[in-house]
């Protein structure tokens, strides 16, 4: 201070203050440039995650509705021969009967959907109406899968009262399954088939379907017809679903988060 070298020290301070606190900032800015890249890698990697599972959904409903449309066709064609009393009861309507209680349940794939909800990181999709129509997408599902997994009163009629030799053969003959629910193909019903059917086997077979009077008194017509309602209204939501699908699709590819 004799000699006056306070103003020198301070200006020498004030300047080492300057220096920490521009470091700070840079510091600062870099951890948020950093951060928001790796914020728009994991926005871009979920974006990628989500188009793969609607892809792989739609492939799912894609088959579900090929596959109820058989089973629908199998369930009027029980219909139509029950209620004109004249028509046979043959190999044929044997096929119908069975293949019209087929069920083919559905599985959602939501798993990426679901991680972005668990972690929060649903709002790493910056577009809002986008966040709201992909809540919506799998919320629907939820109030369709009660329908797609209801099971009515035809299914236990046809597997309880067609011997189980004789579903066998229908089964191995008109029906493709691999066990893969996921693959595509993973469950066919074959148009045409012929599971070579006895005439024994036939007739053994309409002796059981005729137990109590079910032929004579319309208690399988009534429950087809109920099962033909129950199919109209699967394929109906699942043609929704499919509608939903391909819109979501669209909207992701036009609001990728890093254009």
């Amino acid at each position: 201070m004799e000699e006056n070298k306070t103003g020198k020290y301070l200006k020498y301070a004030f300047g080492e203050i300057i220096l920490v606190v521009i470091g700070i900032l840079i510091a600062l800015q870099v951890n948020n440039w950093n951060q928001d890249r790796i914020a728009k890698m994991e926005a871009e990697i979920f974006h990628e995650r989500l188009k793969e599972d609607l892809l792989s959904e739609k492939t799912i409903l894609l088959e579900r509705i090929e596959y109820y449309s058989k089973v629908e066709q199998h369930a009027k064609n029980v219909v139509n021969t029950l209620t004109d009393k004249s028509n046979a009861l043959d190999s044929q309507f044997l096929i119908d009967f069975y293949q019209a209680s087929q069920q083919w349940m559905y599985r959602n794939v939501r798993d990426t959907y679901d991680e972005l909800i668990s972690t929060g990181n649903i709002k790493l999709i910056p577009n809002k109406n986008l966040r709201k129509r992909i809540g919506l997408y799998y919320d629907e599902t939820d109030v369709y899968m009660r329908v797609w997994f209801k099971v009515t009163d035809y299914r236990d009629l046809a597997r309880s009262h067609i011997p189980y030799d004789v579903q066998e053969k229908i089964r191995d003959a008109c029906e493709i399954w691999n066990k893969v629910d996921q693959e595509k193909g993973g469950n066919q019903i074959l148009d045409d088939c012929s599971p070579n059917l006895t005439d024994e086997e036939i007739s053994r077979s309409i002796a059981l379907l005729n137990q109590n009077d079910y032929l004579q008194n319309d208690t399988y017509l009534a429950a087809a017809n109920r099962r033909v309602s129950d199919l109209y209204q699967k394929i109906g939501l699942y043609k929704i679903k499919l509608n939903g699908n391909e819109e979501l699709l669209n909207l992701l590819e036009n609001n990728n988060p890093n254009q």
